[in-house]
């Protein structure tokens, strides 16, 4: 074979595995490129969310964006399959009361046949994020499934988010849940403290 046809050969081979390569890694890719482009903060209403680098962003338009996490915490066995944690996160109207949305999805969660319905609240810059959550996926008896938990959390203002996936793998969710910050709150605050 002449040098000319190796080398065409060569670059044939590296342009198919660095396209495979591409391909295969291309949502660490794009998560890349959108924190890079957004500063790792992922705007949503008037609420700033910090994204790790380990989440990859989905653009639904306005007032609609998925978050999914590209690792996990838990050691995953041959015959377990791994569910990713998804967050949600969506512009709705302003609730009017939110006791009476949180008695409506707990209502649901029971209904649903959830074992505990468990209850969160986390404080966003004086904002309250009120959360319900429980088991939301049975275990698979062809494969080891984890069980999924869900969680439905909820503030005052525009602010909705679903989160789903399995109960270890979203501490790093709560940890950067808990510091969105409501930026008109946020502006305001440093005006006043000037």
């Amino acid at each position: 074979m002449s040098k000319r046809k190796l080398t065409l050969v060569l670059l044939v081979v590296a342009v198919g595995l660095a396209g495979w390569t591409g391909y295969r890694e291309r949502l660490r890719v794009t998560a890349w490129v959108w924190h890079v482009r957004h500063g790792g903060v992922l705007r949503l209403a008037d609420y700033l969310i910090p994204v790790p680098t380990n989440w990859y962003v989905e653009d639904y338009g306005a007032g609609d964006q998925i978050l999914i996490r590209l690792d996990h915490d838990n050691e995953v066995s041959g015959n377990s399959i791994h569910l990713p944690a998804t967050i949600s996160l969506l512009e709705e109207p302003p609730l009017k009361d939110i006791n009476y949305w949180e008695a409506v999805v707990t209502a649901r969660y029971k209904k649903n046949g959830t074992d505990a319905v468990l209850h969160r609240e986390i404080s966003l810059d004086g904002e309250t994020l009120d959360c319900v959550g429980g088991n939301a996926l049975p275990a698979a008896e062809a494969k080891t499934i984890p069980i999924g938990v869900s969680w439905d959390c909820r503030s005052t203002g525009p602010l909705e988010i679903l989160i789903t996936g399995e109960d270890g793998d979203l501490s790093e969710a709560w940890d950067f849940i808990s510091r969105i910050r409501n930026s008109r709150t946020s502006s305001s605050k440093s005006g006043q403290g000037g």
